[in-house]
C-alpha cells in the first residue's frame, strides 16, 4: 500500500503528461471567414469578408427577398491588413476564424501597388491553410465576393471549385497559397502568377430593358475566369489572355483537361488533351546557354469534321503535326509577352537553368538575362484515341 506522500508524488507526475484545452474556443464565439477580398482605401486598405451565417431561416444580415443568404459580406477599412482583422471583432461581436477560408481575392489596384504586406500577413496567420486559393480581380475584389452563384449554396465553395477547374484546363494558373509563397521566395528566377477573374456581366437583354435599369441592380450570379495575372516581385505588371495562359500551362505541366481546336480547311477538329509533360535541357550557345523544352501531350479526338472519312495513318500524322503547331504557337505567344513586355519569369525558367547549369546561373543577373534567353520549343502531339477505324 502506497503511503499518502508517495501517492501525491505519483499523481503529480501523471498530471505533467495530461493535456488540457487551454486554447479552446467555443464555436458560438467564432465567425467563420469563408473568403476575403483586399482593395485599396483612402484609409489604407479595405478588407471584405465573406462570413458563413450560423443557420438558415429568418431575417438577418444577407437576407434578400425573404430568403436567407448563407453568407454575410461586410468590409472593414484600416491602415493595415493586420489592423483590419483586429477591428473585425468589434463589427461582428465574435472572433474571426480563418481555418475554413477557401479564397483570397485581390483587387487590381491593390495588386499593382504590391501584395508583399498581404503575403506576409497570410503567412503569419497560424489558422490559414496552404490550400487557400489566391486570385486577382479586374476592378474591386469586393464585387467578386458579392456574387451570388446559383450552382453552389456557399459562394466561397463555388469560387474555390471554379478556380480548380480553371487550373485543370489551363485557363488560369494554379495559385494555392503554398505555391505563391514558393514563387515569392525564389524571385526573380520564379515569379508569382495568379488567376484573373471578374463577375460575369448581366445578360444583354437585361441591359437593354429600361425597366430593369430603373430597378436596383441585381447581384451577379457567376464569375468569369480571364487568364493570368503576371507579377514582378510583388507587383502586378499585366495580364495574359486565356490562350497565352494555356501556353504557360504547357510548360508548367498543369494541364489535365484542355480542349485544343485545330482549324483545317475541311473544318475544325478538337482534341481533349488529358496528358502533358515537359523536359528541359540546357544547350551551349556562344559562350552561354539556351534552354530547350520538349513538350509531350496526347488526348482523344472529340470532334472530326468528316465523320464519313476514314483516318489513315498518313492523315493522322498530318493532323498531329497541325496540333503540335497550335500548341507551339500558344507557348511562343506567352514567352514573347513574358520576356519582352513584362520581364517576369512566372514559368520558373531561371530555376530550370539553375538546376541544369548552377555555375553559369551564378554569374547572371536574371532580371537582365531573362528577356534575352533563347527558349527552343519542341512539341510532340498525339491522339491517343480517334474513335474511328484506322487503315
Amino acid at each position: 500500500m502506497l503511503k499518502a506522500p508517495a501517492l501525491i508524488i505519483l499523481f503529480a507526475c501523471i498530471a505533467v503528461f495530461l493535456t488540457g484545452c487551454w486554447s479552446a474556443r467555443e464555436i458560438e464565439d467564432l465567425a467563420f471567414v469563408m473568403a476575403m477580398g483586399v482593395d485599396t482605401d483612402p484609409e489604407g486598405v479595405r478588407i471584405t469578408y465573406q462570413l458563413a451565417l450560423p443557420a438558415p431561416g429568418g431575417e438577418g444580415p444577407g437576407a434578400q427577398g425573404g430568403a436567407q443568404s448563407p453568407v454575410w459580406v461586410t468590409s472593414v477599412a484600416a491602415p493595415s491588413i493586420a489592423e483590419a482583422m483586429l477591428r473585425l471583432p468589434a463589427v461582428l461581436g465574435k472572433v474571426p476564424f480563418t481555418g475554413h477560408t477557401l479564397a483570397v481575392v485581390i483587387g487590381e489596384e491593390y495588386a499593382r501597388h504590391g501584395i508583399g504586406e498581404l503575403l506576409d500577413y497570410l503567412a503569419r496567420d497560424r489558422e490559414l491553410r496552404d490550400r487557400v486559393r489566391l486570385a486577382v480581380s479586374f476592378g474591386e475584389a469586393k464585387e467578386v465576393l458579392e456574387v451570388e452563384p446559383r450552382i453552389e449554396a456557399m459562394p466561397a465553395e463555388y469560387l474555390f471549385n471554379l478556380l480548380r477547374q480553371g487550373e485543370a484546363t489551363g485557363i488560369v494558373p494554379p495559385a494555392d497559397f503554398l505555391s505563391v509563397r514558393i514563387a515569392y521566395a525564389n524571385r526573380p528566377r520564379l515569379q508569382i502568377k495568379l488567376p484573373a477573374l471578374q463577375p460575369a456581366p448581366p445578360p444583354a437583354d437585361a441591359e437593354a430593358d429600361p425597366a430593369a435599369k430603373a430597378e436596383e441592380k441585381p447581384p451577379a450570379t457567376a464569375i468569369e475566369l480571364k487568364g493570368t495575372a503576371v507579377f514582378r516581385d510583388d507587383k502586378l505588371v499585366g495580364f495574359l489572355d486565356e490562350r497565352e495562359s494555356r501556353g504557360v500551362a504547357w510548360l508548367a505541366e498543369n494541364l489535365r483537361m484542355a480542349v485544343v481546336t485545330v482549324l483545317r480547311e475541311e473544318g475544325p477538329l478538337v482534341q481533349l488533351a488529358n496528358y502533358s509533360s515537359v523536359r528541359f535541357s540546357a544547350r551551349k550557345d556562344n559562350g552561354g546557354y539556351r534552354l530547350h523544352a520538349r513538350v509531350s501531350q496526347d488526348g482523344n479526338l472529340t470532334a472530326w469534321p468528316h465523320p464519313e472519312q476514314t483516318i489513315t495513318h498518313a492523315l493522322l500524322k498530318q493532323i498531329e503535326a497541325d496540333l503540335a503547331e497550335v500548341v507551339a504557337d500558344e507557348i511562343h505567344s506567352a514567352l514573347e509577352r513574358l520576356q519582352q513586355e513584362f520581364n517576369a519569369d512566372i514559368l520558373g525558367l531561371g530555376e530550370q537553368m539553375r538546376r541544369l547549369q548552377p555555375d553559369y546561373m551564378a554569374t547572371l543577373d536574371w532580371n537582365a538575362a531573362f528577356p534575352a534567353l533563347i527558349v527552343e520549343v519542341e512539341v510532340r502531339a498525339a491522339f491517343r484515341r480517334v474513335g474511328l477505324t484506322i487503315r
